[in-house]
């Protein structure tokens, strides 16, 4: 990759993770997946005005967005208080797994002679860090267990959609493939609100700026990023943003709230990096 690839990759874990802080210490104006649809439509909408014609599947896009990103969202929101939300983070942890695995099944397709595999192993032990990490809790109730079961087949299809998009934005210009992909989670997302009539507004003139500035400084970066990273880097390489985010969240929340760092910490620091570096890694040469 180049460095100005790296670069862009390292600032959206960074913008990530501290928008994952911002939520715990300025509540949101807006309910979660209403605040998801009204800002990826908002946002879906300027990108397509400052847009150029491409010549991309540009529509295809919308359906592999909304797989990628729509799909799992809806089904975290939908979970509501049935599932810890540190399980839901580890179940999103999955997608590099089946992102490898993918890809894998693509390279043996077309005779590629190197380990299609060989990368499973950092996806997994950045799984087991964020285990030793995470304070999370399986759900006890049998609608607990259903909705973890919907969540985890939904990371399943967000990875394999995450290899598609990486073809299907080639030509595509930057803006415009934001502008599909994250239009149509915008119209999945307001959708599901007005289905479940989670539309309630409590309107706060603090709150308002703060979503303002939000959305101009920290969503709208990551919505371009996101893409412009999706088009240029290989999946895998891209996958080890799911583990990225969490380990600049940890590091994030430590140095603010200065708490007693124990073993099981370090260790779980130390393999959620090592399994991203170990993606980040992977022989550009060597993958389609």
């Amino acid at each position: 990759m180049t460095r100005r690839v790296w670069a862009g990759f390292a600032l959206l874990c960074v913008l990530q993770g501290a928008g994952l802080l911002l939520d715990q210490f300025m509540p949101p104006l807006l309910p979660g997946l209403l605040r998801l649809g009204v800002h990826d439509g908002l946002l879906a909408v300027a990108f397509f005005l400052v847009s150029r014609k491409s010549t991309g599947p540009v529509w295809a896009l919308a359906g592999l967005g909304i797989a990628l990103f729509g799909l799992p969202q809806v089904l975290f929101a939908a979970a509501g208080g049935h599932v810890d939300g540190f399980t839901e983070l580890l179940v999103t942890l999955l997608v590099p797994v089946v992102v490898v695995v993918v890809n894998a099944q693509r390279r043996e397709a077309f005779g590629s002679e190197d380990s299609p595999l060989r990368l499973l192993g950092p996806a997994v032990v950045g799984i087991g860090g964020a285990v030793l990490v995470l304070p999370f809790y399986l759900p006890a109730s049998r609608v607990g267990q259903g909705w973890l079961t919907a969540m985890v087949l939904a990371a399943v299809v967000a990875g394999g959609a995450a290899v598609r998009i990486h073809t299907q934005l080639n030509g595509v210009n930057v803006f415009r493939g934001a502008a599909m992909v994250f239009g149509a989670v915008s119209v999945v997302a307001l959708g599901f609100c007005w289905v479940d009539g989670r539309v309630t507004l409590v309107w706060d003139g603090g709150a308002a700026v703060f979503e303002a500035l939000r959305l101009v400084m920290v969503e709208g970066p990551i919505l371009l990023l996101t893409v412009w990273l999706v088009r240029e880097m290989k999946p895998e390489r891209f996958a080890a943003r799911a583990l990225l985010v969490v380990l600049v969240m940890i590091v994030e929340s430590y140095v603010v709230e200065r708490p007693t760092v124990g073993w099981t910490m370090v260790a779980g620091v130390l393999l959620i990096g090592g399994g991203a570096w170990g993606l980040l890694r992977v022989d550009s040469r060597k993958v389609l």
